[in-house]
């Protein structure tokens, strides 16, 4: 398993995740390699061509095998309340369905957009090899 270690979200709330001490946490691993930094473009590259697949030939295991970790089971989940249009709580089901067939027809351009602020796709992800990756030595 993995575990997304920070998100873009902290990065809206104006938290400097740059000034986190990544790199002690690193030292401190059991292997360096197990901490990767991963983004956006991870999700994009790795996640999204699941998705267009038909449904025969499309596998959550196909999700779960790649090497960022952030794969979702739902392609718009790698966004904040799972829509990468802010703001849409007040929508009804059949509102949000619609707004889903309309990305649908733009090819998913909004999902594409790597810069769009909605997506909630964490900065690093951890694999953790032992029990000392994830809780220090008492």
């Amino acid at each position: 398993g993995s575990l997304p270690l920070d998100s873009a979200d902290g990065a809206a709330v104006g938290i400097d995740l740059s000034s986190l001490p990544w790199n002690e946490l690193r030292t401190s691993l059991s292997d360096e390699n197990i901490l990767i930094e991963t983004g956006p473009e991870d999700y994009i590259d790795q996640c999204y061509p699941v998705f267009p697949l038909p449904d025969e030939d499309r596998s959550h295991y196909d999700l779960l095998n790649q090497p960022s970790g952030v794969c979702m089971n739902q392609l718009l989940c790698g966004f904040k309340g799972c829509s990468p249009v802010a703001n849409v709580t007040d929508l009804t089901i059949l509102e949000k369905w619609q707004m889903f067939e309309d990305f649908q027809k733009d090819n998913f351009a909004i999902v594409k957009d790597l810069s769009n602020p909605s997506y909630n796709i964490p900065n690093y992800v951890l694999f953790p090899k032992v029990a000392g990756d994830v809780h220090p030595p008492l």
